[in-house]
């Protein structure tokens, strides 16, 4: 089995008509981000297993206006508490499964 990343750029959220770069890959665009190799039985060794990792280095950025808004979209609205949220979500699970049933 094999694979391979190329490249991986993640951009942050837009402030003043500048979009941020919190990720990219840094180095040689000829070598792949990541590659890996995995083989049962190899023919040229005498393990059982070969597993290869190849990696290429990456720059992180922290951008706090992104790390909060990515915070503000996760957290519950006050007042609701995870007792609700189950509830409601199991009321919507047994709907579906009665549409489906039907």
């Amino acid at each position: 089995i094999e694979a391979k990343l190329d490249h991986w750029y993640v951009t942050g959220l837009k402030q003043k008509n500048i979009i941020p770069s919190l990720v990219s890959t840094i180095g040689s665009s000829e070598s792949s981000l990541l590659k890996i190799h995995f083989e049962t039985n190899p023919e040229d060794c005498s393990a059982d297993q070969v597993l290869i990792l190849q990696s290429q280095p990456v720059e992180i950025i922290y951008d706090a206006a992104t790390i909060n808004a990515l915070a503000d979209f996760f957290q519950t609205h006050k007042g609701m508490d995870l007792e609700q949220i189950t509830s409601a979500t199991l009321m919507k699970l047994e709907e579906i499964k009665e549409r489906t049933a039907a």
